[in-house]
């Protein structure tokens, strides 16, 4: 099963900020980032990059999440050139706080979530 953009929810071209600039949709897990909720199992020496919790259904989770090496940096540099979407198959309350730790420049444009999306 994947999933995929809805295109009755919305028009992409509504969330341009830059008219002259190409919209680019990053997705948000395995792409920028690694996580789940409960630590990794220690292959090597890393640490954490990104560690927070979330409330979801009234019950605290905690989220561990290994940002991809230079992860700002290829944001704040495609940022230049592109319009950037972080899409992903995840809920608001997990992904937004993540998304707000790794763009704290507000560089993003939109951010697309599970509701955006139709499974085929």
């Amino acid at each position: 099963m994947t999933a995929k953009i809805k295109k009755a929810n919305f028009n992409i071209n509504s969330f341009r900020k830059n008219n002259h600039k190409k919209i680019l949709i990053l997705a948000l897990d395995e792409t920028l980032v690694h996580s789940g909720f409960h630590p990794f199992e220690r292959k090597s020496d890393f640490i954490f990059n990104i560690v927070f919790m979330i409330n979801i259904d009234g019950k605290e989770h905690t989220i561990y999440a290994l940002k991809r090496p230079y992860v700002e940096g290829f944001l704040s540099e495609i940022s230049l050139y592109y319009e950037i979407i972080i899409f992903t198959v995840s809920i608001p309350e997990y992904a937004s706080p993540l998304i707000d730790l790794l763009d704290k420049n507000k560089i993003t444009s939109k951010r697309l979530y599970r509701e955006h999306c139709l499974l085929d």
